[in-house]
This record gives structure tokens, sequence and C-alpha cells, in this order.
């Protein structure tokens, strides 16, 4: 629905479409919404948390989960979209699905135009907020990761990026753009962890993942989900025309070390042969660079509490 149904005079009039609304009997059209309307968006909002009414309708959808848990190991294509430091990465394996997202989105902005609308910046929403990549003003999917001030720090979901936007520069997501998954998966590099971009070590250590990633097509080893219990993937990353891993490379540079003394613990049971693979290509590496003091073992060893006073 658009627009006001006011009802009743005097101190008893209000408005009857935010009545339907905040109790899950209409929808709105958010093409017609003025930047004004924040009130009734609340009010949908409210009746969509709540799961009134036809809110209440839940599709139910089978899922097949392993009796083991995490995700089966797999291998595919993928290309780097986005860098957050030495060990920690976003990347895009399905081209079609960002083909769409991309289309789709496009769309969006035939219909808005680039004019900011009614929402609602809650931690964790999917919205849609503008980005510059130096082609101009585009819109993009993006989730609320914490609200500041007048607007709110945001992950671009289907790139990786994150940045701070003003309330001015977003708007409500169409529906059916809430429901496609993201174009990007965050990964970790599995067994290894880098020192944070605080330290010289942990800067180096993200160049270097970056010269060897940036704008390839690489071959990803999926081991599960990765180790801190987030949402993202836990990779063994290879140039297609190399053998040894990227994992493999940085722990050669002393750029980044093998986590803690039993890394295995962090695996489940069906993923550990590939992970043991590549333990054993690690120790190897890590030895050299230890004994030929490069990177983070100039002057000499690193134990798990130095690991914790660098913050890795």
């Amino acid at each position: 629905m658009t627009g006001k149904i006011w009802v009743g005079g005097g101190e008893k009039k209000c408005n009857f479409a935010k009545t339907l609304l905040s109790n899950g009997l209409a929808t709105i059209d958010f093409r017609d919404l003025e930047s004004s309307d924040v009130d009734i968006v609340q009010a949908m909002e409210t009746a969509k948390a709540a799961k009134l009414k036809i809110y209440s309708i839940v599709k139910e959808v089978e899922v097949e989960v392993k009796k083991e848990g995490g995700v089966p190991e797999e291998v595919k294509t993928v290309k780097v979209s986005e860098i957050r430091n030495g060990n920690r990465l976003f990347v895009c394996s399905d081209p079609d699905l960002s083909e769409k997202v991309v289309g789709k989105m496009a769309e969006f902005k035939e219909v808005n135009g680039l004019q900011a609308g009614p929402v609602e910046l809650r931690k964790n929403k999917l919205v849609a907020c503008m980005f510059d990549d130096g082609n101009g003003m585009e819109w993009y999917r993006a989730k609320v990761l914490e609200r500041k001030g007048d607007g709110a720090r945001v992950l671009y979901v289907d790139h990786g990026n994150v940045a701070s936007v003003n309330v001015k520069e977003c708007r409500m997501l169409d529906s059916g753009l809430e429901t496609i998954p993201y174009a990007t998966s965050e990964c970790e590099l599995a067994l290894v962890k880098s020192r944070g971009l605080e330290h010289d070590e942990g800067v180096d250590a993200a160049r270097m993942l970056s010269r060897l990633t940036w704008g390839k097509e690489l071959t990803a080893r999926v081991h599960g989900k990765d180790v801190d219990g987030g949402v993202g993937l836990s990779v063994t990353l290879y140039n297609v025309d190399d053998s040894e891993s990227i994992n493999s490379k940085l722990v050669r540079a002393g750029l980044a070390r093998i986590i803690g003394d039993k890394p295995f613990r962090y695996y489940k049971r069906d993923t550990q042969e590939g992970v043991g693979e590549l333990y054993d290509e690690l120790k190897d590496v890590q030895e050299e660079a230890r004994k030929g003091r490069v990177g983070i073992w100039v002057y000499g060893d690193v134990g798990e509490d130095d690991d914790e006073k660098a913050r890795y």
C-alpha cells in the first residue's frame, strides 16, 4: 500500500494505513514512499519481527545436515573481491550470481534513481546503500554492522568492503533482493594466522596476499567453517599454475604462522584429511622460515604469548 488513510476526528484521528501495517495486514509499495514516511516503515518492520498475519507464513525448506556438522570439503574456482588482512579475504565463486545481483540492482536504480528513502538501520539488517567505486554512485546491498549517529557502518555483502554511510545514502531494499544469496563469501586461510594491520609484518602479509591473489583465478580447497566460529569459510588457496599453496607461501616468507600447537582441534573429522595434508606442508616451510630468521622470526622464536601481544 501507499499513502495515508485518515479515519476518525479530533484526538481520535489516526492513520489507518499505519494500523494495517503494524498488525501485519498490509505491505508497503516502496516506489512511492517519501523520506518522511519513516513511521509506517517502522510499523511494518514491527509486524515482520513479531511475525503477525501475512508475516506468519513461513515456507518450509528441507536442509540436508551432515551428522558431524560443518561444511563438506570441496574444491572451487574463485576470484578475490576484498582483502581484509594477511589471512582474511572475500571471494566470489559464482559469476552468474554476481551478474544477477548487478542486473537486479540496476533495475532497482531505474525505479528509485539515486534518491534516499525511509530505512531502518538496525544491526544485521540488509538494506540498499550508495557507493562510488570510481565510476559514479550506484546502489549496492549492504548489511548493517552497527548504527553510528545519523548513519551506520555497513558491509557491502556482494563485494566484501566495509564503509560508513549516512542515512541519506540508504533506502529499504525490495523484498526480492533480500532473498538472493550474497555474491561473495568471507574466507580465512586455513591453519595460519598473520599479525594485525597495526603491525609492519601484518601490512606486509596483506600486501603479499594481494600480490598473489588480486585479479587472478584461484583454486580454493574449502575445509569448513573458519576457526573463529564466524560465518566465513576456512580455505587453502592455490594459483592455478602453482602446486604450492598461498597459505604456505605466506608462512615461508615469515609473514604467517601455524595456529597453535594442535590445529586439528579446529576442524571437523570429515575434513581432516585435507587439513592434514596442508599441515604437513606448513610444518616444513615454517621451520625453514624460523631457522632463516625471516619476517616474524627475525628476533628468534615466536610463542603463543608473543602472538597475543602482537594481536594476531
